[in-house]
């Protein structure tokens, strides 16, 4: 019995087989919603999309471009948990930023969490962005996928 299990161990480790995928797979159509907190001009106001949009083509090496709304283009990196390779994170990053904001009229970085299985999963977390040297916002986002069709989004980011 020792040998037979010592033998299936070995095929499945040379085969493959039964082993976890080397990271989760994001490609799709993702609905949920976004909320933002605003500081605009030295005033707090808030901002949302109850009915969102997140369409995402992995591109490889663990990288994926996405667009919310169809209008605002991103790339990001995918992340995924050492045990549970359908489960971890993403660096998300909006299109065209740059850390001069006298110049570069936006700028976005985030940090969600994924969670994929099957043709099912979740998305949530933050951004924090600044269109200009007097705004400022926080933006918490939560999504469902409602499909794995691939959007191939075919921009590039700068």
């Amino acid at each position: 019995m020792r040998h037979l299990l010592a033998t299936t161990f070995a095929f499945t480790i040379a085969t493959g087989a039964a082993l976890p995928a080397a990271a989760f797979d994001l490609t799709g159509h993702w609905e949920g919603k976004w909320s933002c907190t605003v500081f605009d001009s030295g005033a707090k106001d808030k901002d949302g999309n109850s009915e969102s949009t997140f369409d995402v083509t992995s591109l490889g090496n663990n990288t994926f471009g996405a667009r919310i709304d169809d209008n605002l283009n991103y790339r990001g990196i995918e992340i995924p948990n050492a045990t549970k390779p359908e489960k971890g994170e993403l660096a998300i990053a909006h299109c065209g930023g740059n850390d001069d904001l006298t110049t570069q009229p936006f700028a976005e970085l985030g940090r969600w969490k994924v969670t994929t299985k099957a043709e099912k999963g979740t998305i949530s977390g933050i951004t924090i962005w600044s269109n200009d040297s007097t705004h400022v916002a926080t933006c918490k986002y939560k999504y469902k996928r409602s499909n794995t069709a691939n959007p191939n989004l075919t921009y590039t980011c700068p």
